[in-house]
């Protein structure tokens, strides 16, 4: 599911800006899979746009893959000790948050925010409206569960309060 994708502005970007390199916060990057649907999409524009890409996952297996994958490592930094200064400047937040919260599987306990693992989004949900510049575009993918969750509720929440239009995709495979 993608609940909850977001952009800030109904404008295009005008040529100028097109060529210009975006500026791509990754976070939860596990082992790189928004960024390799980035790579993929940037193949299939006339201009093969460029995107610079600033990544973060504490997990120290996902950093060994995402290197292996893109030839560099994604900062194994605890997302929620990031500042408000390490999520400014950004065109694009690309996050794929923990579904364990959120998950129907038998021994997920789906215990929402009260699931430690919630903690850096929370966080990001906290932050999002206090930036001084927030990202134009925020896509955001997670289980069918998180859907309807006080997490997701949240989320929107904050995405309204900053100015952003959601829209909200379930995928149901």
């Amino acid at each position: 599911a993608c609940p909850c994708a977001g952009y800030r502005d109904a404008k295009s970007l005008d040529s100028n800006q097109r060529a210009e390199e975006l500026k791509v916060l990754e976070l939860f990057a596990g082992i790189g899979g928004w960024r390799l649907a980035l790579s993929a999409a940037a193949e299939t524009t006339p201009s093969k746009s460029a995107f610079a890409v600033t990544a973060y996952d504490s997990g120290p297996h996902c950093s060994e893959v995402y290197h292996l994958n893109f030839g560099e490592r994604c900062s194994r930094r605890n997302i929620e000790q990031l500042s408000p200064k390490d999520l400014e400047g950004f065109d694009v937040w690309l996050m794929s948050p923990p579904c364990q919260p959120f998950s129907t599987t038998r021994e997920a306990k789906q215990r929402d925010l009260q699931d430690k693992r919630c903690a850096a989004l929370e966080r990001l949900t906290k932050m999002l409206p206090k930036l001084q510049q927030p990202p134009r575009w925020i896509a955001l993918e997670n289980v069918k569960g998180f859907y309807g969750s006080e997490a997701c509720c949240q989320w929107k929440a904050a995405l309204s309060l900053s100015g952003f239009r959601a829209r909200e995709i379930i995928l149901d495979l």
